[in-house]
């Protein structure tokens, strides 16, 4: 079992790297959609009648959608495969490093999320 703990600067680098990940996606994503239009759907192009703030929402899903796949590859891998915690009860005690990174890359999404929602889809907290 892999239980030593990364250091603090490594887990730094992983979650900073997640966000920068995670928005690269986004990026590459709407490239996708505005150079492939035929891509973008399979009605004909349906993207491009979107206003701004939809296609962004949009591609947030698709982003979220590969966060989804990458989390539950690595929740299989540090949870059945490198330390079974339905039999291992130390597995839950000291988390493992495949675990550490699963949760930072999923604070990493998290954040690069809270900041689309923010920034790109306008979105506002109000207190009543």
């Amino acid at each position: 079992m892999d239980d030593a703990k990364p250091a603090v600067g490594i887990e730094l680098v992983v979650y900073l790297g997640s966000i920068l990940f995670f928005y690269s996606a986004h990026v590459g994503f709407e490239a996708i959609m505005h150079v492939l239009p035929y891509m973008a759907d399979a009605q004909g192009g349906e993207f491009h009648k979107l206003k701004l703030i939809q296609r962004h929402e949009y591609i947030t899903r698709q982003v979220a959608s590969l966060h989804s796949l990458i989390a539950a590859a690595f929740a299989i891998y540090g949870t059945l495969w490198r330390c079974n915690v339905l039999t291992d009860d130390r597995c839950l005690a000291v988390p493992l490093r495949a675990q550490t990174y699963l949760i930072l890359l999923s604070s990493g999404f998290c954040t690069y999320d809270l900041v689309m929602c923010l920034v790109k889809l306008k979105y506002s907290v109000r207190v009543r």
